[in-house]
């Protein structure tokens, strides 16, 4: 979404000054489009240009659902699978329907 990209973007941009060696992205599968086609087509959109290099470089993704229980993994993953320990959670995810119960 527009605040996840305009995060992303950011992270991106001053990637080096933060000491950003890695942004993994949780990102949902739909229907006919695995997670590795999404993140290409985010990695090709024209909002990205400006910062291309450093998303070839860092970003990957994991397949996941913050609406499901788990993240709709069937399994809990056994061990973190990069070199690097997680150092921070960006929550970008929101529901945009507006007849949700409280």
């Amino acid at each position: 979404g527009f605040v996840g990209g305009a995060t992303l973007f950011a992270l991106l941009a001053r990637s080096e000054e933060l000491g950003i060696s890695r942004i993994v992205l949780l990102i949902r599968k739909r229907s006919g489009s695995s997670v590795e086609s999404r993140l290409a087509e985010l990695r090709s959109s024209s909002a990205f240009e400006e910062v291309s290099e450093q998303f070839e470089r860092l970003v990957v993704a994991i397949e996941g659902d913050v609406a499901v229980q788990e993240f709709g993994w069937s399994e809990r993953l056994p061990n973190w699978p990069y070199r690097e320990p997680l150092r921070a959670v960006v929550h970008c995810a929101g529901d945009v329907r507006f007849d949700q119960p409280l």
